[in-house]
């Protein structure tokens, strides 16, 4: 994952997943990530999804939930 920027509430993040770009936000106060939509939904729909865990990251359960 690579840093692309910040401002005054996130840090902004760029990733790939399954050969797309991803993009990712942190919250400079809680930690918490944000994904949006479009990126939900290809992490929801793939056959395999590695996580490492951690307490930001509850956003994994609603993600893959339906899958």
């Amino acid at each position: 994952m690579q840093k692309t920027g910040e401002d005054k509430n996130y840090v902004y993040f760029m990733d790939h997943f399954q050969d797309t770009p991803v993009q990712v936000m942190q919250d400079e106060k809680t930690g918490e990530i944000f994904f949006n939509a479009d990126d939900i939904v290809k992490i929801s729909d793939c056959d395999l999804f590695v996580y490492v865990g951690g307490e930001s990251d509850g956003w994994v359960e609603n993600a893959v939930k339906n899958a």
